[in-house]
């Protein structure tokens, strides 16, 4: 983990493929699953945009470049933008303790995580899925 802070008027981006959506084709509303924890994977795999310095637009592109490192990207994939002050605020909701952490990884240094996310809250994995929902970009310029 690093020990850059990820500010709450901050950005994330999560990489949603099709199977994320509640449906697939339209690709219009994510699934609460999109912010499902399990056990072998207790966080939420995100990327920070500010990580990155530049206008949003540039940050968008070194993010998108930093997922596909790690993983196939589609044009039929989005990325969903959340505030960081909006999870935690969701999770407070939820009576639960929400953090994002940033987490380089070697070919994706804005990698980050969210959390605390309780794996049988299903209530907050759709209130963070909808909060995501309203912002969808696409994964592929």
């Amino acid at each position: 983990m690093s020990n850059k802070r990820i500010k709450d008027e901050h950005t994330l981006a999560r990489h949603c493929a099709s199977g994320l959506f509640a449906d697939p084709i339209e690709r219009t509303e994510l699934d609460s699953k999109a912010f499902a924890p399990t056990d072998s994977n207790p966080s939420i795999s995100v990327n920070w945009l500010e990580f990155y310095d530049g206008d949003h637009a540039s940050q968008l592109k070194f993010v998108r470049t930093d997922i596909a490192n790690g993983r196939t990207v589609r044009r039929t994939h989005k990325l969903a933008l959340l505030n960081v002050g909006e999870v935690k605020a969701l999770g407070m909701s939820s009576d639960q303790d929400l953090s994002v952490a940033h987490d380089p990884l070697p070919d994706n240094q804005s990698h980050s995580l969210i959390c605390g996310i309780p794996i049988r809250d299903k209530i907050l994995h759709q209130r963070l899925a909808d909060a995501a929902s309203k912002y969808l970009v696409e994964a592929v310029e």
